[in-house]
């Protein structure tokens, strides 16, 4: 996505946002390049931005399951937390 971004060329950006949904159906980023770049309404905009948002805030989602803590760590974090 990153290659995307730094693109002059507006189908290679395109193109590249694209494979970058393939690969991960969650890239809000791709989504974003998409809105500004190939929609051609702002009807078309205002859906790929709220897909965008979605995909952030299913990202947001898996990355906090990930950090989550159980009750042993949430008792050691506040424990620390007092010093």
């Amino acid at each position: 996505m990153q290659t995307a971004w730094r693109e002059r060329n507006t189908q290679e950006r395109i193109k590249g946002a694209k494979a970058a949904i393939e690969k991960n159906s969650d890239c809000a980023t791709a989504y974003v390049l998409l809105a500004e770049e190939e929609a051609t309404t702002i009807a078309d905009s205002e859906k790929l931005l709220k897909t965008a948002l979605k995909a952030a805030e299913s990202n947001l989602k898996k990355s906090q399951m990930n950090l989550s803590h159980g009750p042993i760590t949430d008792s050691l974090h506040r424990k620390n937390s007092k010093r």
